[in-house]
Order: structure tokens, then C-alpha cells, then sequence
């Protein structure tokens, strides 16, 4: 059995808050900011992104996270036959076709944040 620490559920506390439900469910994307990152000292967030996943009827998740000021890494996860790898490389970014990412400098993470969601809908939305 895996043992968290505490700040790991502090951190799934935040994502779970901020988890929202696109296209009617098939997509699950949450966020955490520069300032969550820093509070709860967190390093590695890849277990996180898997765990978006595997909600049931989920296809498709995005975990983006502001890990500095202005500057965002984007990971993507699906379940099959559904692939994420052609969008992850059209922000340069790569990975396997079903578990991919990338980084990006942007201006405004929450400006971001919305344009994401727009691409994800038009991207994967029926």
C-alpha cells in the first residue's frame, strides 16, 4: 500500500475544488498555480494527472500546473481509443499517445486556463 504525506492531500484538496467537467463529462481538467505549487511544496505532480483518469466516463484529463511565474506544464491523459499525443504536440509538446504533455510561457495563467478549455471542447467536443 502507497503511504501520502499530508501536503499530497492538501494538494489533491485543491485539484478536486477546482475540478471541472467538460462535454459532458468526458473531460476532467483542474489547475493549480504558481502559489499553490509554492504553499504546499509539492515537486512531483505526475500521480495527480493519472488520477483525473480514472473517473469513471472520463476520457480525457488535463492537469495544468503554473510550476513558475508565467510559465505552465500541460498534463494529458485519455483512455483508449481516444489519443491526446497530435494536442500535446501541436503546443510542442510529446509523450505516448495517451499519456503526453508540454510546457509553454504564457501571460495570464487564468487567461490560459480559459483558452484551454475552449481548445479541448473544439478538440475532443462532440
Amino acid at each position: 500500500m502507497r503511504i501520502y504525506l499530508l501536503k499530497n492531500w492538501k494538494l489533491l484538496k485543491v485539484i478536486l475544488n477546482r475540478l471541472e467537467f467538460l462535454e459532458n463529462g468526458i473531460i476532467a481538467i483542474s489547475y493549480l498555480t504558481y502559489e499553490d505549487i509554492q504553499n504546499l511544496g509539492i515537486k512531483n505532480l505526475n500521480d495527480f494527472s493519472n488520477f483525473l483518469r480514472s473517473i469513471k466516463g472520463v476520457k480525457i484529463s488535463a492537469l495544468i500546473k503554473e510550476f513558475e511565474k508565467n510559465m505552465v506544464s500541460v498534463s494529458l491523459r485519455s483512455r483508449s481509443p481516444v489519443e491526446v499525443l497530435d494536442l500535446a504536440k501541436t503546443f510542442g509538446g510529446g509523450g505516448h499517445k495517451y499519456a503526453c504533455g508540454f510546457k509553454m510561457k504564457i501571460e495570464n495563467f487564468y487567461e490560459f486556463l480559459k483558452k484551454f478549455k475552449e481548445i479541448l471542447k473544439n478538440y475532443y467536443g462532440s
